[in-house]
């Protein structure tokens, strides 16, 4: 298995770089204003599909606190996520 799967991260804090990226999400998450619809683009490594999957999981996350958009890493879609 890849470094880079087992050690990405698994929660909006614990992402490094893109902060204004990260801060714009949780903000859309926690007002529940999602779009349809999301482009990641850029060179790689910057943490594209890490971005993608940590959106999908606080999307399907059943246990998420409504004040917050951390997903719980606990309900059964974060664990498959």
């Amino acid at each position: 298995m890849a470094l880079y799967h087992k050690h990405r991260p698994q929660t909006f804090g614990s992402m490094i770089g893109q902060e204004h990226i990260v801060e714009t999400l949780k903000n859309q998450l926690i007002l529940g204003k999602t779009a349809h619809a999301y482009i990641f683009t850029g060179p790689r490594g910057v943490g594209k599909t890490t971005t993608a999957r940590l959106v999908a999981k606080a999307l399907n996350c059943r246990a998420r606190q409504s004040d917050s958009a951390e997903p719980c890493d606990t309900c059964d879609s974060c664990q498959e996520i």
